[in-house]
């Protein structure tokens, strides 16, 4: 007989209660894991490998509950991509390189 998944309502809500913090914005699948997992038993958690293999799987066909899991990390991905484009701020004059990027090798930035 198969062990129970770890990916059940439980780690869905910890996982989602992670995921909506306003600070974390860029993570990785290590560091998220490790957030995730702070929130759980010891007995709840999981590996940042097996993090990994749910992302990459097919769970249109798994159930209720993998559907949700890739539904809540594409949003989240969605919603965070969002979040930092509408943080950057283009420069409103052009440089001599016409990308509106700053030079780093000047003294004053510019």
């Amino acid at each position: 007989m198969a062990r129970p998944s770890k990916l059940n309502e439980t780690f869905l809500e910890k996982a989602e209660k992670v995921l909506w913090n306003e600070n974390l914005v860029l993570f990785t699948d290590e560091e998220l894991v490790e957030e995730i997992n702070d929130q759980l038993e010891p007995n709840q958690q999981i590996s940042t490998r097996t993090f990994i293999r749910w992302k990459q799987a097919d769970f249109e066909e798994k159930g209720e509950i993998g559907i949700k899991f890739c539904h809540l990390m594409k949003k989240a991905l969605r919603d965070k991509r969002q979040i930092c484009t509408k943080n950057i701020k283009p420069k409103k004059a052009l440089g001599k390189n016409g990308l509106g990027l700053l030079n780093v090798n000047s003294a004053n930035g510019t």
